[in-house]
């Protein structure tokens, strides 16, 4: 999508490297045609195929522009465009970029009248299936306490099953204000990217003032409670299997521009074949700072740095996240073979479980002049282990 403007230099130029750096079997860019002159401005891309430019001093803001999620910059301002604003949930832009524009409306503007089909509804459309409150209720047995499996700061969730047999995972969000933003947020972006080691949303539903997001359900549950309260006898390779997939998965995330912001056992869920995915992205965001920002600094990357290491601690030593607060500092690497005792280990694992111990404190005591990034510590958990890690879906460097 390209605004129209007097110039379009720039906007041949663009277009003209996208089709030269994409094979075409099917043929799709044959309207891509390019005048071989001097001066571009004969060709009229606005009538290639799939291309769709947009007058930016009038009328209305496209709504597609909230899945340019990579986009930091945007102004509309000084304009007559109207009607409501995209519903960015990767970038928070302030009120300014639509000054001067008295038709605009929606957050963070004033709200738009009703009236009409719901522009926030069709958008989230664009990311996950909309499904309707009394669906939701009859695969809860009317949100039967009975069904519920977690209580968290943002909401309840519930075990559900349609009338198919699928098993769904639903959150009710609290009605808080707030969590409006974090509700669109997490559809959007769980919507927008794929990953083995994300947890996937199914739909969203929206009615009666009520917010519910419906992922596929976790038979593993959380990884807190699998290494808490459970029976669950979790060996050493399943364990590398595990940090190695959260590391990809924050690593990943990092690499796209995203700061989960609540990095936990807690938030990390285990399938059926106890693969780790991330979720509660409800406080996710994207970062203010670079990878070296003070931890202090909310949206940092190193926020999420400190919480894997509080996992992986929790992984190696089988501790609760807050045993380490009060005894992480006294730690001595002389005596480590000691302290992980209760994991049983023999032969040379040892070593490897000292490996893992050291990225952990890394993580852990990580400040500004001395945090290593995700995709370091994913690559040093890699290098460590003696075990094959399926390596599907692994980091997509950003260039």
């Amino acid at each position: 999508m390209f605004p129209i403007s007097e110039s379009m230099q720039s906007e041949v130029g663009y277009v003209r490297s996208i089709k030269e750096s994409f094979q075409d079997p099917l043929d799709k860019l044959s309207t891509w045609q390019f005048n071989d002159i001097e001066n571009p401005y004969d060709t009229y891309i606005c009538s290639f195929n799939g291309v769709e430019c947009w007058n930016s001093s009038e009328g209305r803001i496209p709504q597609q522009l909230v899945t340019l999620v990579r986009m930091t910059t945007f102004t509309v301002a000084n304009n007559l465009l109207s009607g409501p604003v995209p519903a960015f949930a990767f970038s928070m832009f302030p009120r300014d970029i639509y000054a001067n524009n008295g038709g605009l409306c929606g957050y963070p503007l004033d709200p738009c009248e009703s009236g009409g089909r719901d522009p926030f509804i069709s958008m989230m459309e664009k990311f996950a299936s909309r499904m309707s409150f009394s669906e939701l209720s009859e695969a809860t047995d009317s949100f039967s306490e009975n069904n519920i499996i977690a209580i968290g700061e943002t909401g309840i969730t519930y075990r559900g099953t349609l009338s198919n047999g699928w098993s769904l995972a639903i959150k009710n969000l609290f009605n808080i204000p707030h969590l409006q933003h974090e509700f669109q947020f997490e559809i959007t972006m769980l919507g927008t990217f794929r990953h083995k080691n994300l947890i996937q949303v199914i739909g969203f539903c929206h009615e009666f003032n009520g917010r519910f997001i419906i992922y596929k359900l976790m038979p593993n549950g959380n990884l807190h409670d699998c290494l808490f309260s459970s029976n669950i006898n979790m060996e050493w390779p399943l364990r590398v299997k595990i940090a190695v997939g959260i590391a990809n998965g924050i690593a990943w995330l990092h690499q796209n521009r995203v700061v989960h912001r609540g990095i936990s056992a807690k938030c990390v869920q285990l399938d059926e074949n106890y693969d780790p995915k991330i979720s509660e992205f409800g406080k996710a965001t994207t970062p203010n700072g670079t990878l070296n920002g003070e931890f202090s600094v909310p949206g940092s990357y190193v926020e999420d740095i400190y919480g894997f290491g509080m996992v992986l601690l929790a992984l190696v030593m089988g501790k609760k996240h807050e045993e380490f607060i009060s005894s992480f500092e006294s730690i001595d690497y002389g005596d480590m073979f000691g302290l992980i005792s209760e994991l049983q280990a023999t032969g040379d694992c040892e070593d490897e479980m000292c490996h893992f111990l050291r990225i952990a404190k890394n993580c852990v005591e990580c400040d500004s002049g001395s945090c290593p990034s995700m995709v370091e510590v994913y690559q040093m958990l890699i290098d460590t282990t003696r075990y094959d890690c399926d390596t599907e879906n692994e980091i997509q460097f950003a260039k």
